[in-house]
Order: C-alpha cells, then sequence, then structure tokens
C-alpha cells in the first residue's frame, strides 16, 4: 500500500485505542499533520482533531472507517507496534502485556482463524512457562517475538505526494 487512506487509518487508532496499544495524542498528532500537509485538508480528519472527549473522539474514528477500510492490514499495523513495544521495553512482565494485545488485536481486527488461534496458544505458553511448566519463559517469548515478527506490517499512515501542499 504506498498511499495510506484514511479509513484505514481510522480503524488502526480505533482498535489501537481499544486494546491501549495507542494513545488519544497520537490520534491528534497524526490528524494535526495530516490537517498541516494538506491545502484543503479533509474535513473527516478536521472535525476528528476538534473531537472534544474520549467518546467523541472513538465516534468520529468510526464514522472516518465506515466500512471502507481494510481492517486486516490495520490489524497487521497495530502487530507492528506491539513488536516495537516488545522490543524496546524493558517491563518484566511486558510479553504478558503485549500478548494478551496481541490476542485481542487479532480478534478485533479480524485476523485469520489460524492466526487467532495461534496468539491465543502463544498467550497461554507464555503463562504456562511462567509458571514453572513445559519450559523456560524465554522459548515463548521468542517464538511470539518470531511470529509478531513475521506478520507485522510498518504502518503507513502519511500521504506521500497526493493532495499535499508544499
Amino acid at each position: 500500500m504506498n498511499e495510506p487512506d484514511f479509513a484505514t487509518v481510522a480503524l488502526y487508532f480505533r482498535f489501537g485505542l481499544e486494546a491501549s496499544v495507542l494513545t488519544e495524542a497520537q490520534v491528534r498528532d497524526w490528524a494535526l499533520e495530516i490537517v498541516d500537509s494538506f491545502n484543503m485538508p479533509p474535513s473527516e480528519v478536521v472535525e476528528l482533531l476538534a473531537s472534544r472527549g474520549t467518546a467523541n473522539l472513538h465516534a468520529n474514528l468510526k464514522d472516518i472507517a465506515s466500512g471502507n477500510g481494510n481492517l486486516q492490514l490495520a490489524g497487521r499495523w497495530l502487530l507492528w507496534d506491539l513488536l516495537h513495544l516488545l522490543t524496546t521495553t524493558l517491563e518484566v512482565d511486558a510479553h504478558r502485556t503485549i500478548s494478551r494485545q496481541a490476542v485481542q488485536i487479532a480478534r478485533s481486527t479480524e485476523q485469520s482463524e489460524d492466526l487467532q488461534l495461534t496468539f491465543s496458544r502463544l498467550d497461554a505458553t507464555l503463562d504456562i512457562f511462567e509458571m514453572g511448566y513445559g519450559g523456560g519463559p524465554d522459548g515463548g517469548r521468542d517464538e511470539f517475538r518470531d511470529v509478531l515478527a513475521q506478520l507485522a506490517v510498518r504502518p503507513e499512515l502519511r500521504p506521500h505526494s497526493r493532495g499535499v501542499s508544499v
């Protein structure tokens, strides 16, 4: 995907907020960047930027998405964010939190049933390993990181040329 469509980006932010992977500040920063980069910014992005409160922000994201976005691609973008979190965090329990977020994202963005089951299995495996059964937690963590790395797609959230002011 060379040019992001706003509906897919809205899905990315909407489900990223729901899974606590992204923040409202990130949504607003993206919207501001889009408004600043267009001679005539899309009205739905302006409305998103002007959103007051969490409920209004979510409603505006839902309106932008309105069934036209690529839900599975938005999910793969969120897996990229989880992979980044996993490789940069120093928190001891990060794998547990991130594995649960991966399960939620796989389900909410309608990834394949195999992928949903894979993340559920990995989440359960991490639980078992961390309780001291079956093997060491590092093996489960390595497998989880490898699966994320195979499936994640780097988000493209900004238009490259069309309609952008110079």
